[in-house]
């Protein structure tokens, strides 16, 4: 054999290297991009409802990305859907594996043990209907791909520590004003916790959907234009185009000499 030559098991060791690289890379744009997809989120919720209106079941971030498909090129589009399709899926697969004994019982091996068999469990439940469905069909290196992602969600620290920051950041749109009441009579240290129970959920979907749209990205090529990349909260603004808002033109505005006009 040519010292070239790629054998099976030298094919599998690059494709899960590739993939390893895939999801640091998506994860990383997630954690770069997350406070201008925020951002993005709340210029378009007020639109939430009119798109509602053909829809009354749509969650807000379903919403939001119809919003945004609204400004992406066709292909983009598409993607979005996917992205959409695949954080759901995360999601709800997140919320059946919740469903478990607690992990601080358990061996690391014992609570990667529970959450493997909940992922078996839920794609048979998922296509029970399916009578010549098999596990095959799906592959196991999907199977691998959602297991990391949950040992990952559920229990690497900087997922916690993300949606942590993004609660005390983004407070002032996600808290009701008799929670902000609320808010600033808890005790201090307690406030992460507190927070954390009030909107954590709310924006678990988001950074879902934008850590899948990164997955994606990494998975096939994509041309963006400038537009494509503001929408997807990958650039910050666009020069020239001022009515393409950025988080730079708030802050400047509020912080400027007419700031007492605001």
């Amino acid at each position: 054999m040519g010292q070239d030559e790629i054998t099976h098991e030298g094919a599998v060791d690059i494709a899960r290297y590739l993939s390893g690289r895939n999801e640091s890379f998506a994860l990383r744009h997630a954690f770069r991009c997350i406070s201008r997809f925020c951002f993005r989120f709340f210029k378009m919720r007020p639109g939430f409802s009119d798109i509602r209106a053909n829809n009354a079941s749509l969650t807000d971030v379903a919403c939001f990305v119809r919003a945004l498909q609204a400004h992406l090129a066709p292909n983009l589009q598409e993607l979005l859907d996917d992205a959409l399709h695949l954080s759901l899926e995360s999601d709800e697969l997140a919320d059946y594996v919740a469903n478990r004994p607690s992990k601080s019982t358990r061996t690391p091996a014992e609570f990667e043990a529970v959450v493997f068999k909940r992922i078996i469990e839920f794609e048979l439940k998922r296509h029970k209907h399916e009578k010549t469905w098999s596990f095959l069909d799906l592959g196991f290196e999907r199977i691998e791909e959602k297991f990391k992602l949950l040992i990952d969600a559920r229990a690497g620290e900087h997922h916690k520590r993300m949606i942590s920051r993004l609660c005390y950041q983004w407070k002032d749109f996600f808290l009701s004003s008799e929670q902000m009441g609320e808010w600033e009579s808890v005790e201090d240290g307690k406030q992460e916790e507190w927070l954390n129970q009030k909107i954590g959920e709310k924006l678990r979907p988001i950074w879902f959907l934008l850590v899948s749209i990164g997955r994606l990205l990494q998975k096939g090529e994509f041309r963006l234009s400038a537009e494509d990349a503001y929408w997807l909260g990958l650039i910050d603004e666009v020069i020239g185009r001022e009515d393409l808002h950025s988080l730079r033109q708030i802050v400047e505005y509020t912080d400027g000499p007419d700031s007492d006009k605001v």
